[in-house]
């Protein structure tokens, strides 16, 4: 048994070796190429991909993996910054374009194909993107699943990775440039965060509220000397609802800062397409006219921040009196 484990253990350890390595030399050899033909150098950029691929690898190697065996609320820890921040900093440095650079022609036209696949294209829309990133996590958090990820090192590796693969796919969509043929439309990519931190909220004030232990029978206190306890998986329960939910926050407000900033782009070059009557409609000219134009919008968008917050507040009601009533 021993044995095994050490097996898998050395597997998990060399696959995520591997993952970072391509990742770096693949930055190493298409940054200066993409920075002197494309784009200029953007340090704030390259830093937030390398923080991003520290961070999410820290849930593969180091301390966190180690404490995350003997305590619920580490595991946790590793949970967020797999799925979310690591993926959601990788995101916004947009390193497509240097990765790809990096490639050969050979592979950057394979690698090309595949991600215009109808297969791939389906997953990253909208509905089964948001679908993957919350199941990541709720697949994981079934007390068989969690016990049996801890159990093998193999298994809790493609946890892992299933989590910062679905991490990438869903911020790289929110994050991407609004102008790209087939992009998610802004107000899609608001009410996909909302439902990540609807989920986050039901299922962290479940773990976060409940009066027994579901991952382990450890006594119901916490300390060094205890493997899981039930203050142990409150404080978890806690990590998935609190900082996970902040961390969704800040992505609405950065969409909504993309949204401002691509419809000023939008309207800056409105007299490119001057003698055009689909532009004389999409850019009005007096102030009846934008509010013509804007009030139906506005409406929407008031509609999806109020279903949002209400929504949020019933589901923490519903959960602590469900939580109330079975424990």
């Amino acid at each position: 048994m021993g044995g095994v484990v050490d097996m898998d253990h050395f597997g998990a350890l060399l696959a995520t070796l591997v993952s970072l390595s391509v990742l770096v030399v693949l930055t190493i050899r298409g940054y200066p190429i993409y920075s002197r033909s494309v784009r200029p150098k953007s340090h704030v950029r390259l830093g937030l991909f390398l923080a991003g691929l520290g961070i999410a690898g820290g849930a593969f190697f180091g301390p966190l993996p180690d404490l995350g065996h003997q305590y619920f609320f580490v595991h946790q820890a590793e949970h967020l910054v797999a799925r979310l921040l690591g993926p959601m900093l990788i995101a916004l440095s947009q390193p497509g374009g240097w990765l790809a650079a990096g490639l050969s022609r050979r592979w950057r036209s394979q690698i090309n194909r595949v991600l215009c696949s109808q297969v791939v294209r389906a997953v990253r829309s909208p509905v089964p993107a948001t679908f993957l990133l919350i199941a990541s996590l709720y697949i994981w958090q079934l007390p068989g699943a969690y016990s049996s990820a801890q159990a093998r090192e193999t298994l809790e590796f493609v946890a892992h990775f299933g989590m910062v693969a679905a991490g990438i796919s869903y911020f790289s969509a929110v994050f991407g440039p609004g102008s790209v043929v087939g992009g998610w439309p802004y107000g899609a990519r608001l009410i996909t965060a909302f439902v990540v931190i609807v989920s986050n909220i039901l299922l962290g004030a479940l773990i976060t509220l409940k009066e027994v232990s579901l991952y382990s029978g450890a006594p119901m206190s916490f300390s060094a000397g205890t493997r899981f306890g039930l203050s142990d998986e409150t404080t978890g329960g806690y990590i998935i609802w609190v900082p996970s939910s902040m961390l969704m926050i800040v992505t609405v407000l950065l969409i909504m800062n993309g949204w401002n900033k691509f419809e000023e782009v939008r309207w800056q070059r409105r007299h490119e397409r001057r003698d055009s009557n689909s532009a004389v409609l999409e850019f009005p000219e007096t102030a009846y006219e934008l509010k013509l134009k804007t009030a139906g919008p506005n409406r929407r968008m008031g509609r999806t921040l109020a279903i949002g917050s209400l929504s949020m507040f019933a589901i923490v009601l519903a959960t602590a009196i469900t939580v109330l009533q079975l424990y």
